[in-house]
């Protein structure tokens, strides 16, 4: 038996809500643990090559590897936009025709 009335569905999304901050948190909380992991390793490698007497090279070794991924990126992200800029300059917009159908072309 139907009355015509549909229940509302706005409980449905009132727990969405109050789990944001939660997994906002936990999140924020993850980001911290994998941070401290990362900041653990590197500070074990520079207290490994001060050791050795190496720590120039290894701070060198690091400091080359960032410029390297640093100027990788310009390159590449120059790249990318110069591609879009000229596809969106010298490219035809293509909008589908009313007169033609959405489907597959069919050739009888």
């Amino acid at each position: 038996m139907s009355t015509g009335s549909t229940p509302p569905r706005s409980s449905s999304r009132a727990p969405q809500r109050r789990n944001r901050p939660l997994t906002v948190t936990v999140a924020i909380i993850a980001a911290l643990v994998v941070a401290f992991v990362f900041a653990t390793q590197v500070y074990t490698d520079v207290l490994w090559y001060d050791q050795l007497g190496y720590l120039k090279v290894f701070i060198t070794q690091n400091l080359t590897r960032g410029a390297v991924f640093l100027v990788a990126s310009i390159v590449v992200g120059i790249a990318v936009w110069a591609s879009l800029f000229y596809a969106y300059r010298h490219g035809q917009l293509q909008t589908p025709s009313p007169r033609r159908s959405a489907g597959p072309r069919v050739d009888a």
